[in-house]
């Protein structure tokens, strides 16, 4: 437990110093200043759960969460397009019993419930009380997911193969895991109270704790979107008009390159083994208070 307390405080260290070093400050966690406003935001959608060492085919869980949090919405300083700022907690549900997909019972029930940290940077247009924010999100979380085994579990004549497919359904079903997320979307807000955002989400799930080789892949995938956000400083200062697709192209594009990369390797570029994975859509609705 003791690890898990230390990964995220150095992982939530590490993010916002280094986001403060920038000049501008636009990106990053909100610093709750007296503009910042308080939200909830509720989400619905399905998952694509994976496993590069599992064989068998997974169900379609349903995913239900809410988020509560600050959100910070200002017009940037190039006075050309504006930049919003969300740092939440968030708890949700991933289950076969939320999914619009029929049950397959010969497949995979991937479920469980997770809760954590995350935080979210947009830069976007307003058009008169209209926005359109694309935004880059990243989050800690913890989750109980479980792997549930159809009754029929002989998946291949190959003894190996089964009992390694028993084997990494095991690791799942039993303590909390942590894991990481990142997600891409658009938050459409109509005046100063609702959005309608839909989203994607790529999440990493660790079977187990290698406190510093995750620390050392999270800090080079933190250490490209910081590069990236100095890269967009300079189109905001000859483009300021391109920078919001270039954002949300450049980040989140890295981002889900990098979590392809951790599906083979959950510690890339570190040795280490395959996590379970999962791709989620998704669609919010958000109220600013």
């Amino acid at each position: 437990m003791k690890k898990v307390i230390l990964l995220l405080v150095l992982c939530l260290t590490i993010g916002t110093t280094a986001q403060d070093k920038k000049q501008d400050g636009y990106f990053g966690p909100s610093d709750y200043s007296e503009n910042s406003r308080p939200f909830i935001q509720l989400d619905y959608g399905i998952s694509f759960f994976r496993h590069k060492k599992f064989p068998p085919e997974f169900n379609y869980p349903g995913i239900g969460e809410i988020k509560v949090g600050y959100t910070h919405l200002s017009e940037h300083k190039s006075k050309t397009i504006m930049e919003m700022r969300d740092n939440f907690l968030f708890a949700g549900n991933q289950s076969t019993d939320l999914s619009i997909k029929t049950v397959n019972g010969l497949k995979v029930k991937p479920e469980g419930w997770r809760f954590g940290v995350g935080f979210k940077d947009a830069l976007g247009y307003r058009i008169n009380n209209f926005y359109i924010l694309p935004y880059t999100q990243m989050s800690l979380f913890w989750t109980n997911a479980k792997i549930k085994l159809p009754d029929i579990v002989q998946y291949s004549n190959d003894p190996v193969i089964t009992k390694s497919v028993n084997d990494i359904a095991g690791r799942y079903n039993g303590d909390f895991k942590f894991g990481t997320i990142a997600e891409g979307g658009i938050d459409f807000r109509f005046g100063s109270m609702v959005s309608i955002i839909p989203s994607f989400e790529t999440g990493v799930i660790f079977p187990k704790h290698l406190v510093w080789k995750q620390m050392g892949s999270f800090m080079m995938e933190e250490m490209g979107v910081v590069a990236i956000d100095y890269f967009v400083e300079e189109v905001v200062s000859s483009s300021p008009i391109a920078a919001p697709i270039v954002n949300f192209l450049l980040k989140n594009g890295f981002t889900y390159a990098f979590y392809q990369l951790k599906r083979d390797k959950m510690n890339w570029p570190f040795e280490s083994e395959a996590p379970l994975t999962y791709e989620s859509f998704k669609i919010g609705l958000k109220f600013s208070f």
